[in-house]
């Protein structure tokens, strides 16, 4: 990805409070990008199939995806992203407050790239946005991004 490209992120949370404060760090964080957000697992694969409403957004760069999302969860998602050829090399973010062994080993299982416990205040909020985009914009290659 050039310099020049805005990194696109789709958040999957339910918590209006979560959703403004991951928002606000990442409009303040130190790499482009574009931010959307759905709030349920239903619109979270409406978006990612770009299917209803969701017809003209872009196919996400990185996706955040909290676990206790209504209705069916963010696993459920998570397994439908890594199961289907379009979209399984999205880079699938969990974040979590739980702490719970349990719920990490299945994250893991269904091949989420990362398991991360949601920041608790703004300051590490604005820290996990700057993180995030160091490693996965400027450190990590996905496939598509590399010249042969």
């Amino acid at each position: 990805m050039s310099d020049l490209e805005f990194t696109k992120i789709l958040l999957v949370e339910d918590n209006p409070a979560d959703i403004r404060l991951f928002k606000e760090a990442f409009k303040e964080s130190n790499f482009q990008n574009e931010f959307y957000s759905v709030k349920n697992s239903s619109d979270a694969n409406n978006f990612l199939n770009r299917q209803e409403r969701y017809t003209n957004v872009p196919k996400p760069d990185i996706i955040l995806l909290d676990i206790n999302i209504p209705p069916t969860g963010g696993f459920d998602v998570l397994k439908k992203v890594k199961t289907n050829d379009h979209l399984k090399l999205i880079p699938v973010i969990i974040i979590s407050a739980s702490r719970n062994e349990r719920d990490m080993l299945c994250a893991y299982h269904y091949h989420a790239n990362a398991f991360i416990v949601k920041p608790s205040d703004y300051d590490s909020f604005i820290k996990f946005s700057d993180s995030l985009g160091d490693f996965w914009i400027n450190w990590a290659k996905l496939p598509g991004e590399m010249e042969i």
